[in-house]
């Protein structure tokens, strides 16, 4: 690949990493960006590259339950699998922001890892992540969450079309 525009690719993925395991997720052949993209800007070093969406039809042979982690901005849309896509850990930097997550179900547990480097968590607000087509949202309860790698202990609940903290005992706001 000489630095252009990725125009074909294939993903796998596998549970364990170990040989035979790996399955095709998604065949991707003469791609046209909608945004053009590259690793180099100003003749600086390569720079890594971010995949800000990803909706793929004809998705197949994902496994039961995935692990997904949501830049800013990004979008995976699970629309085109059959039934939606069970997921059962979720990572996301609170402090850039979230960003959607379409035709998924919460998996009956999981874990909620949030980076927050720059201190923005309130436990009183929704969390920055967008929701379209969620299943299974009872399930959060039962989700283990932790910020910068340590355990909370914080329940999760789903209102109001988004995930946030359920604060025991009394909360009084005053504006």
């Amino acid at each position: 690949w000489g630095g252009g525009n990725l125009t074909a690719w294939t993903v796998e993925s596998s549970a364990t990493g170990e040989d035979g395991t790996w399955r095709t997720v998604s065949d991707v052949t003469d791609y046209v960006p909608a945004i053009e993209s590259s690793n180099y800007a100003n003749g600086d070093a390569a720079k890594p590259m971010a995949l800000l969406s990803y909706t793929q039809t004809g998705v197949r042979n994902l496994a039961d339950t995935l692990a997904v982690q949501v830049d800013s901005g990004a979008t995976l849309d699970f629309t085109a699998k059959t039934g939606g896509q069970t997921i059962d850990r979720i990572v996301f930097d609170v402090s850039a922001g979230g960003g959607t997550l379409k035709n998924v179900a919460a998996a009956a547990a999981g874990v909620l890892e949030i980076v927050d480097a720059e201190g923005a968590l309130n436990y009183g607000q929704p969390l920055p992540l967008v929701f379209d087509g969620v299943s299974g949202t009872e399930n959060f309860k039962n989700w283990t969450v932790t910020v910068n790698g340590e355990a909370v202990e914080r329940e999760l609940v789903f209102r109001d079309g988004a995930l946030a903290f359920n604060i025991p005992g009394l909360v009084i706001f005053v504006r």
